[in-house]
């Protein structure tokens, strides 16, 4: 049975960015049912741009696994020949996909004056070209995977970044590009008012991922020794809720958007960033 309106069914879902950070926990989320607690995962599509990550994670979930199918595509989402890569691994399959969960990201850090053009299209690329151009798979597949009209849930959630509203002068591109990403949500939802589809955007703040990091030790002199736990402690007294966005905060979120109950929200963002904003 499809994943369906009653929110039960079998879900093929695929998360990008999966190897590690946020992405590592929403996998982890989907195996240990904390994303879904009445459908059941058919398979789940583990996407990133290195191997061994995955490769990693991949035997981690099986461990854990009661009979999810685990798939892995190794391709870099910063360049045109890394998306066509991800797109043939997923059409490999021919089945529907359910959940389409856009989180793979990538910030390179300096003055735009400054910035290389390989740098700045590479970031377009990964936080923006490639997330449409999976959402439109998705889409291509969802509609026509239809036994009865539109009687299957189709969730697609977009990563942004709290960055979208406060951009920093050394990453102007990926906050455009994260700005683009909600704009690009809200006008699919408002353009295709399909029933059992939903596309919605999570805006995080600073969270304890090797990029979140990196950008607080370029603010931080001195910190580059420092734990990811300790680099936390430092900045939670800066922020309005005294912590950093958890990845919990986040999972808790998806798990929602992805439900039965979650389909009345549809081209919404929402905000997960400790009271910034």
């Amino acid at each position: 049975m499809p994943y369906s309106s009653s929110g039960k069914g079998c879900v093929n879902a695929i998360i990008t960015g999966a190897s590690r950070g946020l992405g590592r926990e929403l996998a982890l989320g989907f195996i240990n049912k904390t994303l879904l607690k009445e459908a059941t995962l058919s398979s789940l599509t583990l996407m990133a741009r290195e191997p061994e990550g995955l490769r990693a994670l991949k035997a981690e979930l099986e461990t854990l696994n009661t009979g999810t199918e685990i798939f892995t595509i190794a391709a870099d989402l910063s360049c045109t020949a890394g998306i066509d890569k991800a797109m043939t691994g997923l059409k490999h399959r021919p089945i529907v996909y359910h959940v389409l969960i856009n989180n793979a990201g990538s910030a390179k850090s300096a003055s735009y004056e400054k910035m290389q053009d390989c740098d700045i299209e590479e970031q377009i690329y990964v936080n923006l070209i490639a997330p449409m151009q999976l959402t439109r798979f998705f889409m291509e597949r969802f509609f026509e995977g239809q036994d009865a009209p539109l009687a299957s849930l189709g969730r697609v959630i977009q990563i942004s970044s709290i960055s979208a509203f406060m951009p920093h002068a050394t990453i102007i591109p990926y906050a455009i590009a994260k700005r683009g990403l909600m704009e690009f949500a809200t006008a699919i939802a408002k353009t295709f008012p399909a029933k059992g589809f939903t596309i919605n955007t999570i805006v995080p703040g600073l969270m304890a991922t090797d990029m979140g990091l990196k950008a607080v030790r370029q603010m931080m002199p001195g910190s580059d020794a420092l734990s990811k736990e300790t680099i936390a402690v430092k900045m939670a007294p800066y922020l309005p809720e005294k912590k950093i966005t958890s990845f919990d905060d986040v999972v808790n979120l998806v798990g929602f958007l992805i439900s039965k109950e979650g389909g009345a929200l549809n081209g919404e963002f929402f905000r997960v960033a400790s009271g910034l904003l």
